[in-house]
C-alpha cells in the first residue's frame, strides 16, 4: 500500500467525519417532524443531487443482473434499514444513547472481516477498536448534561441497526471495487429512498410533508445531500484504499464531532470526560494506523 496514499485518506475521513457530525444536532433540532419523513427528505434531497450529477457528467448507471440482489441487500442493510430502525430506536433512548450504540459499528466490522476471511484480525486491533468506543461513550457522556432515560428494546433496536450497517459495510467492499463509489452510492441511496417513500405512504406520515416550513426542509436536505450522499460516497471511496476495519474506526470520530457542536451551538459544557475521551480516542486511531495492513 502507498504511504502517502494511506495517509491522503486518513486525512480526507477525518473531515468527512466533520460533515457527518452535524447529523445529530439537526436531527436533534427537527424533532418535532416524523423522524420518517426526515430520513424521506433526507433521502430524496441525496437521491436528486446524485441523479443530476450522473446526468451531467454522463456517468452510465448499468450494472450486471446478476449483482442486483446484491446491491439490493446492501441498499436495505445500509439506507433503508437503519433509518427505520435507527429513528425506532431513538424514540424510545435519546440521541446521545443513539450516537454512541450506533457507532460501535467499527467493532462489528472488526468482527466480520475476520469471520467473512476479508482481513486478519489480531487481538491488538480489535483491542484498540473497543478503546476506540469506550474512549467515544466518555466523550458523548461527558457532553451531555442530562440523565439518560433508556429502554432495553431500544437499545436492541440500535444495535441491530449498528449490525446492519457494518454487514452492509462489509458485503459493499466487492460492490465498490467493482462499479465504483460514486455508482454504489446511488443505488444505495435509491433503494433506501423508494423504501423509505413506500413506508411513509403506508404509515400516513407523508401527509405532515405540507405543513414543514421552508428552515426544517432545507436542514433535512441539507442531511441529505451532505451528511448522506457526500459523506458515504467519500466512505466508500476509500474502501478502495485503505483496510474496511480502519476506515470504519473513523466514524468513531461522528458522535465526538457531534458533541463538540453541541457545546458550540447549543452551549453545552465542556468537561473533563471529553477531554481525556477525546485524548485516548485519537491515540487508538494513531496506533491503529500504525499496525501492518490486515488485508488477506
Amino acid at each position: 500500500m502507498n504511504k502517502k496514499t494511506d495517509k491522503k485518506w486518513y486525512i480526507i475521513l477525518f473531515f468527512t467525519m466533520m460533515i457527518w457530525g452535524t447529523q445529530p444536532p439537526i436531527i436533534r433540532s427537527l424533532k418535532d417532524i416524523s423522524q420518517f419523513n426526515v430520513a424521506l427528505i433526507n433521502l430524496t434531497s441525496g437521491f436528486i443531487i446524485l441523479l443530476i450529477f450522473s446526468i451531467f457528467s454522463k456517468t452510465k448507471l448499468n450494472i450486471d443482473k446478476k449483482d442486483f440482489s446484491k446491491i439490493f441487500v446492501i441498499g436495505i442493510l445500509l439506507a433503508m434499514l437503519p433509518g427505520v430502525i435507527i429513528n425506532l430506536g431513538i424514540q424510545k433512548t435519546s440521541s446521545m444513547v443513539g450516537s454512541i450504540i450506533v457507532n460501535t459499528n467499527p467493532i462489528f466490522v472488526a468482527l466480520l472481516v475476520m469471520l467473512f476471511g476479508i482481513e486478519k484480525l489480531d487481538l491488538k486491533k480489535l483491542g484498540l477498536i473497543i478503546l476506540g468506543f469506550i474512549s467515544m461513550t466518555f466523550v458523548v457522556i461527558g457532553g451531555k448534561s442530562s440523565s439518560l432515560d433508556v429502554s432495553y428494546i431500544g437499545i436492541l433496536y440500535l444495535f441491530i441497526s449498528a449490525l446492519s450497517i457494518a454487514l452492509g459495510t462489509v458485503l459493499s467492499v466487492q460492490i465498490i471495487k467493482k462499479y465504483g463509489s460514486f455508482k454504489t452510492t446511488f443505488y444505495l441511496t435509491t433503494i433506501g429512498f423508494i423504501g423509505i417513500l413506500l413506508m411513509n405512504i403506508i404509515n400516513g406520515d407523508i401527509v405532515q410533508l405540507f405543513s414543514l416550513s421552508l428552515k426544517q426542509v432545507l436542514l433535512a436536505s441539507y442531511m441529505g445531500i451532505f451528511t448522506s450522499a457526500l459523506v458515504v460516497y467519500v466512505f466508500n471511496m476509500s474502501l478502495l484504499y485503505i483496510p474496511t476495519t480502519n476506515a470504519s474506526i473513523f466514524k468513531l470520530f461522528i458522535p465526538v464531532f457531534a458533541t463538540t457542536y453541541g457545546i458550540i451551538f447549543l452551549e453545552e459544557v465542556l468537561n473533563i470526560y471529553i477531554v481525556i475521551g477525546s485524548l485516548i480516542l485519537f491515540s487508538s486511531i494513531i496506533m491503529i494506523r500504525r499496525l501492518k495492513p490486515t488485508k488477506i
